[in-house]
């Protein structure tokens, strides 16, 4: 099983002496994008978006797999959504919520990737996410 997020939308509550405000970050921003749009880096100053040597990670524009329009994959030249996704953020983040689309699992409560999670550089855990219900529209790890 490849480690990684295929694709995703984001929710992240950063940690601080004061109770921080919730983060969406989400790709509708980009609009129409078509199959393959522009790569995803640093557009979010709350974290960085990078992949496995090679590949990076693109918005692409599919209707009718989500929430929305967009949602991101990993690329090799042409989309694949096979690779791993690393999430760096910029503070230390609670409560993150995934919202995972198009795994092509059709089969209730099976595993469908892993997230590792490192805190403060040092690997802390993976948690197995899940498929909720036989279905493409799914909620991950909260």
């Amino acid at each position: 099983m490849r480690r990684g997020l295929a694709a995703l939308a984001l929710l992240a509550t950063a940690l601080s002496p004061a109770p921080a405000a919730a983060v969406l970050i989400d790709f509708e921003g980009f609009g129409d994008v078509g199959t393959t749009g522009p790569v995803v880096t640093t557009q979010f100053p709350e974290v960085t978006f990078s992949a496995e040597r090679g590949s990076v990670n693109v918005v692409t524009s599919q209707p009718g797999l989500g929430a929305g329009l967009n949602f991101i994959c990993t690329a090799l030249g042409l989309i694949t959504c096979t690779q791993d996704t690393f999430l760096t953020f910029t503070s230390p983040v609670r409560n993150l919520t995934f919202l995972q689309v198009g795994d092509n699992q059709s089969v209730a409560n099976s595993k469908v990737a892993e997230v590792d999670v490192f805190e403060s550089g040092a690997f802390a855990a993976t948690v197995d996410t899940w498929a909720t219900r036989a279905s493409r529209l799914r909620t991950w790890w909260t």
